[in-house]
């Protein structure tokens, strides 16, 4: 199963009330310029009342709308970017284990390249705390640029303390800041952030 971190619409739909918004500010504007002022304040509080309430609307979503879960087997698409967890496979040493994850990565694109370039990987555990990647210079790094549609295979190598029990696959990454405003979307404002689950 392949799992979408939110829907096209959430993220079509900002830019529809940002156009709304410029319209009305626009409004606002020509009365302001021909001398209306009451009535061009009244459309720019409208103006801010329609952005404000629309803000609002992502963060109640956000709040609401449970925390994604991807488990061992499927896959989660971050944009056109995909990876999925496929195998796990521990080595347990005195004080650390080392795990190192089969995972799958691909396009879902139809015509553009695409890539996580400028993302970081870390497990996580149930207490919170963060554990990076390990450099391997022997496996394909994440950070490939996919072609349409393309698939890789490769390994993700990571060492936590022996205590650990859970643990998820998740990354920090550059976005543009109006990715905050996406409805219902796994980067929105308040929105925990999206886990493959490794045990």
């Amino acid at each position: 199963m392949i799992i979408h971190e939110g829907s096209n619409f959430g993220a079509i739909l900002p830019l529809l009330v940002m156009l709304g918004a410029f319209v009305l500010f626009l409004g606002a504007s020509a009365f302001f310029v021909i001398g209306q002022f009451r009535r061009g304040a009244k459309l720019l509080g409208v103006t801010a009342g329609v952005i404000s309430m629309y803000i609002l609307m992502v963060g109640v979503v956000s709040l609401l709308r449970p925390q994604t879960i991807v488990n061992v087997g499927d896959s989660y698409c971050s944009d056109l970017w995909c990876i999925g967890i496929e195998r796990v496979a521990s080595t347990r040493g005195e004080n650390e284990t080392t795990y190192k994850l089969d995972v799958r990565i691909f396009s879902d694109a139809n015509r553009v390249k695409t890539s996580a370039q400028g993302v970081s990987l870390y497990l996580s555990d149930e207490r919170g705390r963060r554990f990076p990647l390990i450099a391997d210079p022997a496996v394909i790094p994440i950070d490939i640029i996919l072609d349409p549609r393309e698939i890789v295979r490769t390994s993700l190598t990571f060492i936590t303390p022996p205590d650990v029990h859970q643990l998820f696959l998740s990354g920090d990454g550059l976005r543009p800041f109006w990715t905050k405003l996406f409805l219902a979307s796994d980067w929105s404002l308040w929105q925990k952030p999206a886990l493959l689950r490794v045990f």
